[in-house]
């Protein structure tokens, strides 16, 4: 019963956020900094950052963009959230607009993933939130949560009055 209530759950967000992704994804813009991939052990950093230590070692929490007044932090990864597994991130706000986060095109040791993220960001505010990682969407790849190795996706980052869009980032690649 848990398995066909999460499935239909899934399937629902599925289509609610295909029919808000009905446009084609906006091109990054030219003040987009790229985010390069980190070593085996490391989470992605921008190229200016200095090389980053294994997670363990910086406490789970890292820097994964920092534009436009925007800041995103990883905090680690739960793999026993309400859905399946969750990638904490910490986002912080430092403009004027409020802003939604959403995650784009995220995959899981080489599948792509079902996830769901939007982050609503009041002007001057920071929010904890995570990028839920659908159960049942691993399973269908047969990956088990404690066998997730490699994580990449992109920010799309874009104002919540008139959804003008602000910046999408290159590609994140968080290695555990």
């Amino acid at each position: 019963m848990k398995k066909a209530l999460i499935t239909a759950l899934s399937a629902l967000l599925a289509l609610s956020m295909a029919a808000c992704s009905a446009s084609p994804a906006p091109q990054p813009t030219p003040e987009s900094k790229p985010v390069q991939s980190a070593p085996a052990a490391s989470v992605a950093t921008p190229v200016e950052s200095e090389p980053v230590a294994s997670v363990a070692e910086v406490d789970a929490t890292q820097v994964l963009v920092e534009q436009d007044g925007i800041k995103i932090t990883y905090k680690g990864i739960a793999t026993d959230g309400f859905i399946g597994p969750e990638v904490k991130v910490l986002v912080e706000n430092d403009t004027e607009k409020a802003i939604t986060v959403q995650v784009r095109d995220l995959s899981i040791n080489g599948f792509v993933v079902n996830t769901s993220m939007s982050a609503d960001v009041p002007a001057g505010k920071k929010a904890n939130d995570t990028i839920s990682i659908f159960s049942s969407s691993l399973e269908e790849n047969d990956i088990k949560p404690e066998e997730i190795k490699d994580i990449e996706f992109t920010f799309h980052v874009f104002e919540s009055d008139g959804w003008d869009t602000l910046f999408d980032t290159e590609i994140i690649t968080i290695t555990i």
